[in-house]
């Protein structure tokens, strides 16, 4: 082979490498190795798609410019949980979740005492800070607190637990699922991601109101979905599965796997 073939050859195989990196760091525009960037023009066309075609309106501040690659996470139960089951507490189970009735010596609970009770609850059956947060707030079925489930740092959308603070009782309910690093298993993120405006034209066909009037996306998160093939009933362990939230003004929640772009769950 000549010299001048070889350098032809040699500029060739440099064109195809330089393509090949560029398009392995950014996809079709919002892909690099470490997360998935939204494309302004996709999200824009998306948000006129979903305005003319189902009358479902929002507003993309909600959205995040790029979110995290995340790899889905082996997860326990914590019913099956030492802990759990051989704490001062009487639990029944149904299903993955649980419920107990608690009898205390205070009769009027306000936001303080009320969340001091609830956090001191939740290490009693093996729940420690920082795998939750703790939301407090008034309701029709009294002063209520919700913890959720955080994995580094996303929010566990179904695993959650909820106190109702009524005089001296407190109603425990919910799931649980415990995450330890270096203990249960971690799997590598996918390379691809499912595309956001994609998720988000899909349920705006889902969510459209019977009456005619407009929808409003309300909320956008990012997290976690433990699946689970029976509701009804417990698996010790469960996969986490990375999740697209996305909440309705008529307050209904649509669990999308982001990995996929599939539909998770739909519940009000």
């Amino acid at each position: 082979m000549s010299w001048k073939n070889i350098k032809t050859f040699l500029i060739v195989l440099f064109l195809i490498i330089n393509v090949y990196l560029v398009y392995s760091q950014y996809g079709f525009g919002f892909k690099s190795s470490g997360a998935s960037y939204i494309n302004k023009d996709t999200l824009n066309d998306a948000i006129g798609i979903i305005e003319k075609n189902h009358n479902v309106k929002l507003d993309k501040s909600i959205i995040p410019s790029k979110v995290k690659k995340l790899g889905i996470i082996d997860v326990t139960n914590i019913i099956y949980t030492d802990e759990f089951k051989n704490s001062k507490y009487t639990f029944e189970t149904n299903g993955a979740g649980f419920k107990t009735h608690i009898e205390t010596q205070t009769y009027s609970y306000y936001e303080e005492n009320a969340k001091n009770q609830f956090v001191k609850i939740l290490s009693d059956i093996g729940i420690e800070k920082p795998s939750f947060n703790v939301e407090v707030k008034k309701t029709d079925e009294g002063l209520v607190c919700e913890a959720y489930g955080l994995i580094e740092p996303y929010k566990i959308f179904n695993g959650k637990i909820k106190g109702v603070f009524s005089p001296k009782k407190i109603d425990l309910f919910g799931n649980w699922y415990i995450a330890e690093e270096g203990i249960l298993k971690k799997h590598k993120p996918k390379e691809d991601m499912a595309d956001i405006p994609s998720v988000i034209i899909d349920v705006s066909s889902r969510c459209v109101k019977s009456d005619g009037t407009q929808t409003c996306i309300t909320e956008f998160e990012y997290g976690y979905f433990v699946s689970s093939y029976d509701e009804q009933s417990a698996s010790k362990t469960s996969s986490a599965i990375p999740c697209y939230m996305i909440k309705t003004d008529d307050g209904i929640k649509y669990y999308y796997d982001s990995l996929n772009g599939n539909l998770l769950k739909q519940e009000a």
